[in-house]
């Protein structure tokens, strides 16, 4: 076999190489941007408990058993964390790393707030911060006291 037979093949070996990782990382962006869309739209549909309860049950059977991170908090809150990063392909330095967090928080097994955050930067850079109540004492909060 030739040198010029050899070089070739191996230039041939590094471009399909490079295309597959490219590839790769395109499918996996996709599918991390499909995933952010649907948590998004998943939180937008929550109005009642069992809505909350309905979705977390939901994400539990499609995904990872960690995806839901569950914690308790004083005052007898219980929150349930979801999470979607990019950080895996961040560290490449392609990209900012974002992410996505829905939290679901309950008390004493009703729904009291639902908070979407997406964040962007290694430092966040940009934020968006959204949280809707169903407690029913919320209007009580901003009202003036004497």
């Amino acid at each position: 076999m030739s040198l010029r037979w050899l070089s070739t093949g191996l230039a041939i070996l590094l471009v399909v190489v490079a295309l597959s990782w490219w590839l790769g990382i395109a499918a996996y962006l996709t599918h991390l941007r499909a995933s952010a869309t649907a948590l998004i739209n998943s939180a937008r549909g929550i109005r009642t408990t069992n809505d909350a309860e309905r979705e977390i049950a939901s994400w539990r059977e499609r995904s990872r058993k960690d995806f839901w991170e569950v914690s308790d908090h004083p005052g007898g809150d219980h929150n349930y964390d979801a999470q979607i990063t990019n950080v895996a392909v961040a560290r490449f330095r392609i990209l900012q790393p974002t992410e996505v967090i829905v939290s679901i928080t309950m008390r004493d097994g009703k729904l009291r707030c639902v908070t979407v955050i997406e964040a962007t930067g290694w430092h966040p850079v940009a934020s968006v911060f959204i949280q809707e109540w169903f407690d029913e004492d919320v209007s009580n909060r901003f009202q003036q006291q004497p």
